[in-house]
């Protein structure tokens, strides 16, 4: 689970991600950043739709997107909100952490080159 300090929870931060921050498409989900501009901490969302089934497994591919946010809490900067919108359940650990890491360095890339 992530600290609490590290949760989107309120749907108007998930609104300012789909809104206004920058996207990047990959074969499971989509991954969404939104530079706030202040100092502090980064914030992450998970949303999987319920047209995906169940809810047992909704829940196992939200706890693993979560798990891969929490290798990513260590490389974001702060002020950072953070959503992962999952497509397709038909992904492994490994794949699905490989993924997210290769589409949030693409958003820090773009995020860089904006500040400059």
């Amino acid at each position: 689970m992530l600290p609490r300090q590290n949760r989107l929870k309120n749907s108007s931060d998930f609104d300012k991600v789909y809104k206004s921050g920058k996207y990047a498409k990959g074969k499971y989900g989509r991954l969404g950043i939104y530079s706030r501009g202040d100092g502090l901490p980064s914030r992450f969302g998970v949303v999987v739709p319920s047209k995906f089934g169940k809810a047992a497994k909704r829940s196992r591919a939200k706890r693993q997107v979560r798990e891969i946010f929490k290798q990513l809490l260590v490389l974001s900067p702060s002020g950072l909100d953070i959503t992962y919108i999952v497509w397709d359940l038909g992904f492994d650990f490994s794949s699905l952490d490989k993924e997210m890491t290769v589409l949030f360095n693409k958003l820090m890339k773009q995020i860089d080159k904006e500040k400059k």
